[in-house]
């Protein structure tokens, strides 16, 4: 199954136990996506602290891999899925736990690795969709019980004609309620991200040292310094929306 596919399921339908099961026993691997579409979002970045998730993903990552212990065994796997979904109005501790207690509900099962990366991703789409539904609607009732009074701002503020402005409230509302998750905003970027994962050897055979990522991805010195400091901020930021209007 593409990755894409099994993600427009999930976050659009939600999942079954039937449907749970059913992919348990595939036991399939998910194809990879060939082509990072990502919207990313503008962020202001201001004096965050970083302490806090560079050392919680230090000591994480560095637990020794156990056969009795699924978190040891795939923490870097969460990690890892927790980048795919990191967008806007989603906390990076959050997507954490999500993938996290994904493992544990099932902590006496055999899961194989197939089945655990779709555990986890499963959980962590539940739980942006739900994030996503309740603003969505939200806005949606804005929009719709307010649409009269929005249509004479634009026409006070931006001086168009009154079918521009219905059309442009109906353009909100149409995207609202066809709403994908490649339409929302990722946090950070293709690089920083790239950048996260060779630092902390996420999704990589080892760790890589700043100079070796500079030396790796073509970057000029001090230019990988740069990139991972925003990286961590992003990481640290709280709150915010999923829906972007």
């Amino acid at each position: 199954m593409k990755i894409e596919d099994f993600e427009s399921k999930i976050f659009e339908n939600g999942i079954s136990d039937e449907e749970l099961k059913e992919l348990i026993l595939l036991d399939k691997k998910l194809e990879r996506r060939k082509i990072d579409l990502r919207v990313e979002e503008k962020i202001e970045l201001n004096n965050y602290s970083t302490e806090n998730i560079s050392d919680y993903l230090e000591a994480n990552l560095n637990i020794v891999e156990m056969e009795n212990n699924i978190i040891g065994r795939y923490f870097s796997k969460i990690v890892e899925i927790a980048f795919d979904y990191y967008i806007s109005g989603v906390d990076f501790f959050d997507l954490i736990q999500e993938g996290t207690i994904a493992l544990i509900e099932r902590a006496d099962d055999d899961l194989s690795e197939n089945v655990s990366e779709l555990l986890i991703r499963i959980n962590m789409l539940l739980f942006i969709r739900n994030k996503v539904e309740n603003e969505k609607n939200m806005y949606l009732s804005y929009l719709e019980e307010n649409r009269d009074e929005i249509v004479k701002s634009l026409l006070k503020n931006k001086h168009i004609e009154i079918q521009e402005a219905e059309n442009l409230v109906n353009e909100k509302i149409r995207r609202l309620k066809n709403l994908k998750l490649e339409f929302l905003s990722k946090k950070i970027s293709k690089l920083e991200e790239t950048v996260l994962k060779f630092y902390y050897g996420v999704g990589v055979e080892k760790r890589y040292s700043i100079f070796e990522i500079e030396d790796e991805l073509g970057l000029e010195r001090g230019e990988g310094e740069e990139v991972f400091k925003n990286a961590l901020v992003k990481l640290s930021l709280i709150g915010g929306k999923t829906v972007l209007l």
